[in-house]
């Protein structure tokens, strides 16, 4: 199903190069790149340069680049927010590629553990998550995003699989979905909220709502990561790609290299390739 790609002889970029995604069930994107390199492609000039640089030893150490006052400071804001909205990126790819049963907020008692220590804290509930599965033959995965309070202490919000409702205690009925308790977390962590996942769609948004300038960088600052995952959730596939015959009006996201729009309508996809 994909485009056979066009390479222009000594270049090895794509100019204005889009690519669909599929994330599940009429969840689609178009992601239009300005500049893209295809994967695996190696122009001869830059393979005749290894060649004859191969076996040569450097005579020199290369020179430090100093620091560059300003430049350097735009430069870290900017791949700072790169680093976000790249994050922000792999967070809705994760939750509309996998099958969620709940969305979780989790906290932590005072009393028991250090709730500004997010780094020990997540070590303790990953951890717990997987003798609780070890124990009760169940398979939980997760994904999960870090929130700093005001007060600088930490939970979670995140999405859920594979947790058995009968480990679950129901408290609520809320807008249309069971609100739970999960007694085995609360005796050893503190308070939770576990809820029944009407429309993946708001949820998602509501989880990448949490990375902001700020909470980004508390995050980063206590060396920790701005979202956790269980390993082998699928991942978006690329069904096509090629070059648009139509323009990608209002996108949901665009930047000076990228611009990014979400569909639920295959043929409708398809209508900026014909």
């Amino acid at each position: 199903m994909n485009s056979a790609a066009s390479i222009s002889q000594g270049s090895e970029y794509l100019i204005d190069w889009a690519r669909v995604k599929e994330y599940g069930e009429n969840s689609y994107s178009i992601t239009l790149l300005r500049c893209y390199k295809p994967p695996g492609y190696e122009p001869a000039t830059q393979k005749a340069k290894k060649s004859v640089g191969k076996g040569k030893k450097n005579k020199g150490k290369r020179k430090k680049k100093g620091k560059g006052g300003s430049n350097s400071a735009t430069g870290s804001v900017k791949r700072f927010a790169s680093s976000i909205n790249r994050a922000k990126a792999i967070i809705r790819e994760l939750a509309k590629c996998n099958k969620w049963d709940y969305y979780v907020t989790f906290t932590f008692d005072g009393q028991k553990y250090n709730r500004s220590d997010l780094v020990s804290l997540l070590k303790k509930l990953l951890t717990w998550i997987r003798n609780f599965n070890r124990l009760n033959k169940t398979k939980i995965k997760y994904l999960l995003v870090p929130e700093q309070d005001k007060d600088g202490n930490w939970h979670m919000h995140g999405l859920l699989m594979g947790l058995p409702v009968d480990h679950l205690r129901e408290v609520d009925y809320f807008r249309h979905r069971i609100i739970y308790d999960w007694d085995k977390y609360a005796t050893k962590f503190g308070h939770v909220r576990v809820e029944e996942i009407n429309d993946i769609n708001h949820v998602v948004e509501y989880l990448v709502k949490q990375l902001t300038i700020e909470n980004t960088s508390a995050v980063r600052n206590m060396g920790s990561k701005l979202y956790y995952s269980s390993k082998g959730l699928k991942r978006a596939v690329v069904i096509h790609q090629g070059h648009l015959t139509k323009d990608l009006e209002n996108p949901d996201f665009e930047n000076q290299y990228v611009k990014r729009k979400h569909f639920t309508d295959f043929d409708e996809v398809m209508d900026h390739f014909n």
